[in-house]
């Protein structure tokens, strides 16, 4: 019984070596191999659909990190984990190990309501970007807004 933390505390730590330096190559540029998977959560009976946007080479890279990508809420259309692809894309033409994983279904309910958001200690943090068109329908103004954002801070920039 006291081991269960065990599996969790090994992710723990390799989730949090993934995020220590910012060494990446910035001058290099990877062809990009879109891979996707599915993981079943028990607790709610559902598929989550996961893309991984993974940089193609033969070595290793080099204090290689990992991104996890949230594209917002998709008003449970389902399938948005691909809609920021440009920009998926291009974190994985620069090295990193990019995944995005659908959070919501079209049978999930809505939004977590205030109540939801105070009882399981949620943050919803409202950003002064306007993301209507900053998926892959986006102009290039829009799409380029969000990718140095991203890249900036990602200390690309």
């Amino acid at each position: 019984m006291k081991y269960k933390a065990l599996p969790y505390f090994g992710i723990t730590l390799f989730l949090m070596s993934c995020s220590v330096k910012k060494n990446i190559d910035q001058d290099h540029h990877y062809e990009v191999k879109l891979d996707t998977l599915t993981l079943f959560d028990q607790s709610r009976d559902r598929k989550i659909p996961v893309a991984l946007y993974i940089p193609k080479t033969s070595k290793n890279i080099p204090n290689q990190q990992v991104v996890i990508f949230n594209h917002g809420y998709g008003f449970n259309k389902g399938g948005d984990y691909f809609v920021y692809s440009y920009l998926t894309q291009k974190l994985a033409a620069k090295g990193y190990f990019t995944v995005s994983i659908q959070h919501e279904l079209p049978t999930d309910p809505l939004l977590p309501t205030e109540k939801e958001q105070k009882k399981y200690h949620m943050i919803v943090q409202p950003t002064s970007i306007n993301h209507n068109h900053m998926d892959d329908k986006g102009n290039e103004e829009e799409k380029n807004i969000l990718t140095d954002y991203v890249l900036k801070y990602l200390g690309e920039n």
